[in-house]
């Protein structure tokens, strides 16, 4: 048992470590956009938990974090079913990340945003919806490219 207890503290050291060096590059360039760390997955399956391990992590090594909620438990479409409540989770992950990133870019020290659910996982909704038939060919495409839009992957690259 000792060992693995030992063999677990060198790996948070090691991680450690790779933190201090990923603040450190990203103070030398002066990158003042934070980097954006998305969970997805479905209901219960430890994504919160995740978040709030990692959360601790980066900010006892140093790291200006800011948490996004998790949007679809306030959705105001009630039919998960309904592509419009996607649509609305993932506009609201849009909105909320680049707040985050205009604020950043005017002076809020904001390293890291860590994302419980957003763009990715509305994508994955995306296409279950339309391999459930909940939404045609047509509509899959266009929310699937408005999503994707090089604007919104400009502002998180």
């Amino acid at each position: 048992m000792a060992r693995s207890t030992n063999d677990h503290q060198l790996r948070i050291e090691e991680l450690e470590k790779l933190a201090a060096e990923v603040l450190s590059l990203k103070k030398q360039h002066r990158q003042r956009r934070p980097i954006v760390i998305e969970f997805c997955g479905s209901p219960k399956a430890g994504k919160t938990s995740c978040i709030n391990s990692l959360n601790i992590f980066l900010k006892r090594n140093g790291f200006k974090t800011t948490i996004l909620s998790e949007r679809a438990g306030f959705s105001p479409i009630s039919d998960k079913y309904n592509p419009v409540f996607n649509v609305w989770t993932c506009t609201s992950a849009i909105n909320e990340i680049n707040q985050k990133m205009d604020q950043a870019q005017h002076g809020e020290e904001i390293d890291v945003i860590i994302s419980d659910r957003g763009i990715f996982d509305a994508l994955c909704w995306f296409k279950w919806l339309k391999s459930q038939h909940h939404m045609n060919q047509r509509e899959y495409t266009v929310l699937t490219k408005f999503a994707t839009l090089y604007r919104w992957q400009k502002t998180l690259i």
